[in-house]
């Protein structure tokens, strides 16, 4: 059998970015979320799409935690 690997992004029906609540969850030194997600119905706008491009670039630079150890 082999493992296919799921994203939010592949996931969720929705345009990113969104606003989701999920659990995080500590598995085999990486995070991951349970299967319970709830959206918001919030819309971003492009000033604030262009503000969490920057953000996510800025993280991508700095280094993002995808491993607890």
């Amino acid at each position: 059998m082999k493992f296919e690997r799921w994203t939010l992004a592949n996931v969720l029906p929705y345009e990113l970015p969104i606003t989701i609540e999920a659990v995080l969850l500590p598995f085999k030194d990486k995070i991951v979320y349970d299967t319970l997600i709830g959206t918001r119905d919030i819309r971003y706008g492009k000033g604030a799409k262009e503000m969490f491009a920057r953000m996510y670039r800025e993280a991508l630079e700095n280094g993002i935690i995808t491993c607890l150890t």
